[in-house]
């Protein structure tokens, strides 16, 4: 090599085998000294495994996560590339959307837009810039609205047995997942991050059976989705 140079690109190598490697310095008579520093390194062209079980879902919000199974094994992963398109087959592999360390199998994706559906690839890559080419991809859709509310709520007691609510489903109620029903001893005293009660899409009312003879209940219903946004 020329004198100046500080760097040597070593392309005459086998994946996987270790190389030692002396580097000394000559002069134009040919003295060469006799320094043995050494160092090494393990040549690698090739990509870790890839990760396996790649899932989408979308959450309340209007995020989408997603989980996958690690690489098997993992000790040459370093980080985990994901890859995100809005048609599918269309990620720009030269260009990730982000990326997490080895060890993690999920990440949530906030950079969506409701409504539109995103298709996800996630892929290994190795401490040296190696990343395997698998093409396995899910996809789901960013959901940031809640479904319509349901109406005409009543509750009327029935003798012995508790307290009858009944509901005018959600209209439409394509949306629906659940119905919460919120108790509260006082009006509007509600907590509404925990539900009392949880009934399927498609149910129409519901008896609280666990009251107390004497006591006064105010409910509310609200319609929840499969992402989990819930109508105020």
């Amino acid at each position: 090599m020329t004198v100046g140079i500080n760097s040597y690109t070593d392309t005459s190598t086998s994946d996987g085998q270790i190389y030692y490697y002396v580097v000394r310095a000559q002069d134009a008579a040919g003295n060469i000294e006799a320094n043995t520093t050494e160092v090494s390194a393990t040549a690698s062209g090739s990509g870790p495994p890839a990760p396996t079980g790649l899932t989408a879902a979308a959450i309340a919000g209007g995020s989408i996560q997603l989980d996958w199974t690690l690489s098997s094994p993992e000790t040459d992963v370093a980080q985990y590339n994901i890859y995100r398109a809005v048609n599918s087959g269309e990620q720009n592999y030269a260009s990730p959307l982000t990326n997490v360390s080895a060890g993690t199998s999920t990440y949530t994706d906030t950079t969506t837009t409701d409504g539109v559906t995103y298709y996800y690839v996630v892929r290994a890559q190795d401490a040296v810039g190696n990343t395997e080419s698998n093409t396995n991809e899910a996809s789901a859709m960013a959901d940031a609205t809640a479904p319509p509310a349901p109406t005409n709520l009543v509750a009327s007691t029935v003798v012995g047995s508790g307290i009858q609510l009944n509901w005018t489903p959600s209209s439409p109620e394509t949306d629906v997942s659940q119905y919460n029903i919120y108790r509260a001893s006082s009006s509007e005293g509600q907590n509404y991050s925990s539900p009392t009660y949880s009934v399927s899409t498609g149910n129409i009312g519901y008896t609280d059976t666990s009251v107390s003879d004497g006591a006064t209940y105010y409910y509310v219903v609200r319609a929840q989705d499969a992402a989990g946004n819930i109508e105020t």
